[in-house]
């Protein structure tokens, strides 16, 4: 279980705290991905950043537990000390071999800023012939665009795969609020859709594991 909550324990905004259990659920137990707040050190990938928001996780076949992590801090706006901007959203993933009790392992997946570079609604998927870990997100560029990126951790990586993008067509500048997921054959799939589309459906397809996809194919459209 993921909630997005506000914990002081973790941190004065919303953060990854998670709760699991390994008794079917008669007893549950707090985590919290990249530390509590007073254990956090400048060694830690996480510290120095207030919220991490919109959790997502996906397990391997061997119960190994990958978790996105949207993180981000807050900067003043203007002369008013109550208004406040996003600043530094970055996108990890967080790596568990216990279920959940502890992530050791956070990865870096993508840079950004809040402003120029915006990343949003992660989703998870995994390849059940590899046992990859796939989050496809929106990368919202100037606000004025939106495309759908996808960075893969490969079974027992120390770090992720570069971005990969999604050549297309129908939508350049205005896809987003994609899913992906993996058939047994090893196949990768893409889903791209979005709120600047006006109501396209994409269906991109994968087969070297993610690396690389096809030109999207237009599926269907639908009324946004």
């Amino acid at each position: 279980v993921a909630p997005k909550a506000l914990h002081r324990k973790a941190s004065s905004c919303v953060w990854a705290v998670g709760q699991y259990t390994k008794d079917g659920g008669h007893h549950w137990n707090t985590t919290y991905v990249g530390k509590a707040l007073s254990e956090r050190t400048p060694a830690d990938a996480m510290y120095g950043w207030e919220c991490i928001t919109d959790p997502i996780m996906q397990f391997e076949s061997d119960g190994t537990l990958h978790y996105s992590l949207q993180a981000y801090k807050y900067r003043p706006l203007g002369a008013d000390p109550t208004g406040m901007l996003p600043e530094g959203g970055f996108m990890f993933h967080a790596i568990s071999h216990d279920g959940g009790a502890t992530f050791p392992t956070i990865l870096l997946m993508h840079v950004g800023d809040e402003t120029a570079i915006l990343h949003d609604y992660m989703r998870m998927g995994v390849n059940p012939a590899t046992n990859t870990v796939f989050t496809i997100w929106n990368q919202l560029t100037g606000g004025a665009t939106s495309e759908p990126v996808m960075v893969a951790v490969a079974h027992g990586a120390t770090n992720s795969r570069p971005p990969v993008y999604f050549p297309q067509t129908a939508s350049p500048t205005g896809l987003g609020e994609s899913s992906i997921v993996g058939a047994k054959d090893g196949t990768v799939y893409a889903w791209l859709s979005g709120f600047n589309s006006g109501g396209l459906a994409v269906l991109a397809k994968s087969t070297d594991d993610g690396k690389t996809f096809g030109v999207g194919s237009q599926v269907w459209t639908y009324t946004p």
